[in-house]
C-alpha cells in the first residue's frame, strides 16, 4: 500500500514530455491562401512557410481551387507572427506501366536477392513547377504573418 502511494506521488511530480512540448509552442495565427500559376490555380502544391528567423515551418497542401490553409503544430491552427520565405512544390506523378500481380511478386523477388549496392531506383518525382519556388535560397516568395489580422495570400507563380 505505501508502494502505490509512493509511486503515485511520483506521478504526480513528473512532468510528461508533451507537457514541454506544449509550453514550448508559440501562439499561431489562421493563414490561408491561393498558388496560381501562369493564371490557373495550382492542386495538391505543397507550401511551406519557413522562418526568416527562428521558431517553426508551417506548412499547407493546395486543394483543387489551389487553396491552402497552414498549420504549425495541429490541422489549421496556422503559424506564427513573422517573417517567411516561401516555399511551393508540386511533383508530378511517375508514369508506372501497369503490371499484374505476379509480376510485380516477380519483380520484388528478384530485388530481394540483388545485393543492395546493385539494386536500381526509382527516380525521385520532378517539380511540376519552376524548381526555384522549392529552394529557400532562390525562392523569391515572401510572406509576412501577422497577430490578430487576416493573414491571406496569393502567391502567382511564374516561369
Amino acid at each position: 500500500m505505501m508502494a502505490a502511494v509512493m509511486l503515485v506521488g511520483l506521478a504526480g511530480c513528473r512532468t510528461s514530455e508533451a507537457d514541454h512540448w506544449t509550453a514550448r509552442q508559440r501562439p499561431t495565427f489562421p493563414v490561408t491562401g491561393e498558388v496560381t500559376f501562369r493564371g490557373s490555380p495550382v492542386a495538391g502544391a505543397h507550401v511551406t512557410f519557413h522562418p526568416r528567423e527562428e521558431g517553426p515551418a508551417a506548412f499547407g497542401v493546395t486543394d483543387d481551387d489551389g487553396n491552402f490553409t497552414l498549420q504549425t503544430y495541429s490541422e489549421a491552427d496556422g503559424a506564427p507572427a513573422g517573417d517567411y520565405t516561401v516555399t511551393v512544390h508540386q511533383s508530378q506523378p511517375l508514369a508506372s506501366p501497369r503490371k499484374s500481380g505476379e509480376e510485380l511478386f516477380r519483380e520484388m523477388e528478384s530485388q530481394s536477392r540483388t545485393p543492395a549496392r546493385l539494386r536500381t531506383t526509382s527516380p525521385l518525382p520532378k517539380s511540376a513547377l519552376p524548381t526555384r519556388y522549392a529552394n529557400t535560397r532562390e525562392s523569391s516568395l515572401r510572406a509576412v504573418v501577422n497577430a490578430g489580422e487576416p493573414n491571406e495570400f496569393s502567391l502567382n507563380l511564374h516561369e
